[in-house]
């Protein structure tokens, strides 16, 4: 069995400013015959994932690791229901975490400003920054003020081109991401690494494409993403087999779900 988990906005979804040669389609085809079951991992909350279910008619998948990593949703009946455990896994290891101490701490400092209150969750703190602001002095900002309150957490930033590029950042409980979300559903389906395949695009796909999967960059991913990861793997000593960026072909430009086909044809997955 393998569990194919992947990033929605521009990894499944073609949502981005790069050509888009009609993939999905094509994607879940090759996949009708596979025994394999299938994750989505997104900053969406379900609302917006059943959004994109009725526009591109993607398949309900057998889990949603929704919200950067905050909530994990599974299949029932094929409606996604959410999973209790994964919430109370959270709350039990995380005792120290509080949203209110958290924002109070970073402030509006370095033109940091609250994304919208339906970003936002009990595990998740959203912050907006401008594209022209220093990426690195506000994640400093941050990091130092989390420390100051004691609290250790993942701050991952990534950006959305289709609002002009503007900054996303989002702090996590250590317990809470993508990564750790996703191997929370490895361990409960009893599956090896190797048997997980992993696809992203962005800054907060970072931690799961190097968690020691088999894993998938599309076309579309950022240079600066491709060097982080590879940059990651080589310190973690995972071996650089475990990742593959698509570059397109004659056929397929590499870009979105065909990024997705050219990895799992490269992994032996698909024919």
């Amino acid at each position: 069995m393998i569990l194919i988990a992947t990033d929605l906005d521009r990894t499944l979804l073609p949502d981005g400013p790069y050509p888009d040669d009609k993939s999905i389609d094509n994607l879940f085809v090759a996949l009708s015959n596979k025994q394999y079951m299938l994750a989505y991992v997104t900053g969406r909350n379900l609302s917006l994932v059943q959004d994109a279910q009725k526009k591109y008619g993607i398949p309900t998948p057998d889990y949603l690791i929704a919200e950067v990593g905050t909530k994990i949703f599974h299949k029932e009946e094929n409606t996604l229901v959410p999973d209790i455990l994964w919430t109370n896994y959270i709350r039990t290891h995380e005792p120290q975490w509080n949203r209110n101490d958290i924002t109070d701490a970073i402030g509006t400092a370095h033109d940091i400003t609250m994304q919208e209150d339906w970003k936002q969750n009990e595990f998740k703190i959203s912050y907006y920054l401008p594209k022209n602001s220093d990426k690195n002095i506000a994640l400093r900002h941050i990091h130092k003020s989390l420390e100051h309150i004691g609290i250790k957490a993942d701050v991952l930033y990534s950006f959305d081109p289709l609002k002009n590029n503007v900054g996303l950042i989002d702090i996590l409980p250590k317990t809470a991401t993508k990564a750790t979300a996703l191997e929370f559903i490895r361990e409960r389906a009893h599956l090896a690494k190797d048997e997980v395949v992993y696809c992203g695009d962005s800054g907060n796909d970072i931690l799961p494409l190097t968690n020691g999967y088999r894993a998938i960059l599309v076309k579309n991913a950022p240079e600066n993403v491709q060097k982080d990861v590879s940059k990651r793997l080589e310190k973690l000593g995972i071996p650089k087999e475990k990742l593959y960026i698509a570059h397109g072909d004659y056929w397929q430009n590499g870009n979105y779900a065909s990024g997705i086909i050219e990895g799992l044809r490269h992994f032996g997955i698909i024919s």
